[in-house]
């Protein structure tokens, strides 16, 4: 399994509402993992433009609930 902590080219998403908007938006999970000390399921995209366009759009309007 690859570390992704720290590493810019990568965007850990632990949100599934988030990881659902990114999957609807046709982006593509590279890598999913379970978070050793919390147990959280972790879905891995590789950041590029569109990743990252759909990042600030979520951020500007996610949901609130």
């Amino acid at each position: 399994m690859a570390i992704y902590k720290g590493d810019s080219r990568y965007f850990s998403c632990y949100s599934l509402k988030l990881k659902d908007f990114l999957i609807e938006n046709d982006c593509e999970i590279i890598d999913t993992f379970r978070n050793i000390e919390t147990e959280k399921r972790c879905w891995v995209f590789l950041i590029d433009d569109k990743v990252s366009a759909l990042l600030t759009e979520w951020s500007l309007n996610r949901p609130k609930t």
